[in-house]
């Protein structure tokens, strides 16, 4: 992980976004010293949104299952 303080990172914004859309690593920005924000690049906020719906979609269905909303493969 990178993390950068956001003193650091405001003269050098334009640098770290080159560096995060080059290698998808995320950057955690600092504030006094403690975590404030976290950078990510176009492709990595993607990936992670599809993987949060994936995970999402896949609950839905297993609280269907669970809640006896299912339908027989024979009945389709």
């Amino acid at each position: 992980k990178h993390f950068v303080p956001v003193i650091e990172l405001k003269p050098q914004a334009a640098d770290w976004l080159n560096a995060i859309a080059a290698d998808d690593a995320p950057v955690v920005v600092t504030q006094n010293g403690r975590a404030a924000a976290v950078v990510l690049s176009p492709r990595a906020y993607d990936a992670l949104i599809e993987q949060a719906r994936f995970v999402a979609a896949v609950n839905h269905g297993l609280a269907d299952v669970e809640a006896g909303r299912v339908t027989d493969s024979a009945s389709l």
